[in-house]
């Protein structure tokens, strides 16, 4: 940034005596100057060749100048671009914490040795979808365990209380705590 204020005070200081000696060649035209001689349209020639050179270093400076805008514009989008991806990271990893004490809590509800298309879970899993307050719920199945975890603030044993009884007599609650809900598949009766 330095740099480019340097070159504009220097292209300034050069632009401006160049002005003065191309206001002074023309008042020399115009009015006739006492030390004309011969070697004056040597003396033009060189002024506007200095003019030439002067605009061309301005037009440079410009050219310069517009590519270090562009550069920096750039800079600031891969910034922010950066930044979001970190506070996205951040939050996925440690939530968003919100600063005034409300944190997203999570649910996980756990019910092992069951079939995927297991018709109680698929109502439970109705019931929770339909619950308030759920701002997320996803699913998931591995080796006869299904794991559905829900977005929900009030705690496990409201998002429990919002299920159904008719859904809940199929299952036995096993555990319940802050983090979640064990439950096991009653038989089938």
């Amino acid at each position: 940034m330095r740099q480019l204020i340097i070159l504009g005070i220097v292209s300034s200081f050069f632009i401006g005596s160049l002005c003065f000696a191309q206001e002074r060649t023309r008042s020399d035209r115009r009015y006739g100057s006492s030390t004309q001689t011969e070697e004056a349209p040597a003396k033009t020639n060189k002024v506007t060749q200095s003019i030439d050179d002067a605009n061309e270093a301005v037009s440079n400076t410009n050219e310069t100048i517009n590519t270090t805008n562009e550069s920096i514009k750039a800079t600031v989008e891969t910034s922010k671009e950066t930044y979001t991806g970190v506070k996205e990271t951040f939050q996925s990893i440690f939530g968003s914490g919100g600063g005034k004490g409300k944190k997203k809590k999570g649910i996980t509800i756990e019910i092992p040795n069951v079939d995927y298309d297991d018709e109680a879970v698929g109502h439970l899993y109705e019931a929770l979808q339909n619950a308030k307050g759920i701002k997320k719920l996803d699913k998931s199945f591995k080796s006869g365990n299904i794991l559905v975890f829900a977005n929900y603030k009030k705690g496990t044993d409201a998002l429990w209380q919002q299920v159904p009884k008719e859904v809940r007599k199929q299952f036995k609650l096993v555990e319940i705590n802050d983090q979640g809900i064990l439950l096991q598949r009653k038989p089938n009766e």
